[in-house]
């Protein structure tokens, strides 16, 4: 037969395994309760805990019960349990049978004869449940799934007549306890290292043009595919340190102090940088590569953070204690799959770098192993450890780079140019900078960038014209055709006449239309600019009619 003893002893043996519970020492605390144990259970990772008290029920009515919750809820008020008690809750535990009025209630039952749960509630304890060890199939709680797997592991236990000894619970706290030690020694300095580098950035393209501004975003390393393609190289962890706008940087951050301070624990500093800066730059090759989108932002990396983590606590979930792992990786999972499913449904965000710095993360979790999983507070000096610098001061060197281009190279002259060829007869028109890349669209081929687009088009003419001559022309027919006109000019750029021509368009939009003659052909470029890539996309616009060039 199944006796209070056994059943109370697994239980809280059951309850240390998944919550790593201090078992409390009681000496001194002279309850007057009938046989009992008393488990303090850590919460959510801090140092509150809740009181489970594990009661011999049998031969108890219902007042006596009544008296016993408003006993523990006067040494709770009097301080006479432990300080950081935030709470207690009752769970009854009948060897002979539960009486016939308690079957079936828990503490959200409002009908429980004689107790009021708002008077127990306001007092901090709880009526938790009941279990009957003739009858357990009838146990009651509300306490969760993990209790219940307790639950059930201990009755399991007790019938089959495996009962641990005591001592199984001081050696899974000091091993709790030793695990936890080693973490501490660890502390995250890179993680305050990236935040404080994320900041400064911030702080600087806020106050240098803002930090939404495509042109300023360019200028500080923003990942965009074609400049890497053309060797720019650094953006791809220059974009790690900016964001675009102040939400996007206290996301970020907020997810960085959660996810990154807990991680670097268990790597250590040098494997942590490591992680970051490969995961990092995964996610900016996996944006660059997929789609022509101006990106910036530490998301990819912090997505390498979390299936870092995910990976860790899955992989070793008996090395990790379960309060530290749910600590490190609680969550996460359902946490990656919501920021992916959102990033797919939701216009404006890179989930292709989300993606890559996911599996850069998770690949890397598999092959590094972390040093405390091994007992050690940090890992051996050696080879590897030179390796794990390297890689991981990669970012930190290149931002001081991005920093010395960001204050000395500051225009679009120092981007290379490329040749635009004319579609019918492969003559050379123009050059234009790196900045933009050839797009093939349903009316033809065009010029796309960053805040810009541009579309280039020939018509053929029986004589030379000057645009000078047939400006007041084109200006006509744009007008017979319904264009809205706001302003119109002849410019020469380069010993070249250019009829410039600014139209109405919509909000946040400006728009314009250039032409000039050479020879037997006239020659319209139509180019859309968003108004926070003005300054800049005029720039590119003058670069152009600078290196027009039909025919040479």
């Amino acid at each position: 037969m199944s006796n209070f003893k056994d059943f109370a002893t697994n239980l809280s043996i059951e309850l240390h395994r998944r919550y790593e519970g201090i078992e409390l020492d009681i000496t001194g605390i002279n309850l007057k309760l009938p046989e009992y144990r008393l488990i303090g259970g850590c919460n959510a990772g801090n140092n509150l805990y809740t009181g489970l008290f594990i009661i011999k029920g049998d031969s108890l009515n219902i007042l006596k019960i009544k008296e016993q919750m408003e006993l523990i809820s006067n040494f709770l008020k009097d301080k006479k349990l432990p300080e950081n008690f935030l709470s207690a809750c009752i769970f009854y535990v009948y060897e002979h049978g539960c009486p016939v009025e308690l079957k079936g209630k828990n503490f959200n039952d409002n009908n429980l004869p004689g107790i009021e749960n708002i008077e127990f509630k306001t007092n901090r304890v709880f009526y938790g449940g009941s279990i009957d060890l003739l009858e357990p199939g009838l146990s009651t709680t509300k306490y969760g799934e993990v209790f219940l797997e307790a639950l059930k592991s201990s009755i399991i236990n007790v019938k089959s007549g495996i009962v641990h000894c005591d001592t199984y619970i001081e050696e899974h706290k000091n091993r709790y306890y030793d695990f936890k030690l080693r973490l501490e020694k660890n502390r995250p300095c890179a993680t305050w290292l990236i935040l404080a580098i994320c900041s400064s950035m911030f702080l600087w393209t806020t106050l240098s043009g803002g930090s939404e501004n495509l042109y300023n975003l360019l200028r500080f390393g923003a990942n965009y595919g074609p400049l890497v393609k053309s060797g720019e190289w650094w953006r791809l962890t220059g974009s790690m340190f900016l964001h675009i706008g102040f939400v996007h940087f206290l996301v970020n951050m907020f997810t960085l102090l959660s996810i990154g301070s807990t991680l670097e624990k268990y790597f250590g500093t040098l494997k942590y940088m490591a992680l970051y800066a490969l995961a990092g730059i995964g996610g900016s090759l996996a944006s660059a590569f997929s789609r022509d989108i101006l990106a910036a932002g530490a998301s990819g990396a912090l997505f390498g953070l979390c299936g870092g983590a995910a990976y860790l606590g899955f992989r070793y979930s008996k090395e990790i204690p379960a309060i530290l792992r749910k600590q490190l990786a609680g969550g996460m999972i359902s946490c990656i799959g919501y920021n992916l499913l959102y990033g797919f449904i939701s216009s404006g965000i890179d989930n292709a770098a989300h993606i890559g710095g996911l599996l850069v993360g998770v690949i890397y979790a598999m092959i590094v192993s972390p040093p405390v999983i091994k007992g050690k507070e940090k890992e051996s000096v050696n080879i590897y450890s030179l390796v794990f610098l390297l890689i991981g001061i990669i970012p930190f060197i290149t931002q001081f780079y991005i920093s010395y281009l960001a204050i000395y190279k500051t225009g679009f002259e120092n981007y290379p140019l490329r040749e635009y060829r004319d579609e019918s007869n492969k003559d050379l028109l123009f050059k234009y900078p790196t900045l933009l890349s050839v797009k093939e669209y349903p009316e033809g081929k065009g010029l796309a960038g960053p805040g810009m687009f541009m579309q280039v088009s020939s018509f053929d003419t029986k004589d030379n014209l000057d645009i000078r001559t047939e400006s007041q022309e084109l200006l006509n027919v744009l007008e017979e055709k319904g264009t809205k006109i706001k302003e119109h000019k002849l410019i020469s750029v380069n010993n070249r006449e250019w009829l410039m021509v600014n139209i109405n368009t919509e909000k946040g939009l400006t728009y314009y239309l250039l032409f000039t003659c050479h020879e037997n052909k006239l020659f319209r470029i139509e180019m859309a600019i968003a108004d926070n890539f003005l300054a800049p996309g005029k720039e590119i616009m003058n670069l152009i009619m600078e290196n027009f060039l039909p025919g040479k």
